[in-house]
C-alpha cells in the first residue's frame, strides 16, 4: 500500500494532505477496539509492507483475547499455522 501511496504522491503532490487525512480513517490502531473475537496477531520482523511496529502498536491496543507470534527473517505473508488452524475450525463446524 505504502508504495501505491508514494507513486500517487510523486504525480499529485498537491494532494498530500487529502491523502494523508484519507488514510487516518485506515489506521487499524484506531479501529481495533471494535474487535471482540478471539485473534491471532503475527508479525513478521522482515515484512515491509505492515511494518512491524505498526503491528506491534495494533496488538497492543487490542482488548479482545489475543495472540502474538514474532518471526524474525520473515516477510510479509500469511504464516502456514494460521492457515492450518482456519482450515481445522472450519473443517470442524
Amino acid at each position: 500500500m505504502f508504495k501505491s501511496v508514494n507513486e500517487y504522491l510523486r504525480k499529485f503532490p498537491d494532494a498530500t494532505d487529502k491523502v494523508m487525512e484519507n488514510l487516518s480513517y485506515f489506521d487499524t490502531r484506531n479501529l481495533v477496539s471494535f474487535l471482540k473475537v478471539p485473534t491471532d496477531f503475527c508479525i513478521g520482523l522482515a515484512d515491509e509492507i505492515c511494518l512491524p511496529h505498526f503491528v506491534y502498536s495494533v496488538y497492543h491496543h487490542a482488548t479482545c483475547p489475543k495472540t502474538l507470534m514474532m518471526l524474525p527473517f520473515v516477510p510479509h505473508c500469511e504464516p502456514p499455522t494460521f492457515r492450518d488452524r482456519a482450515r481445522f475450525e472450519f473443517a470442524a463446524m
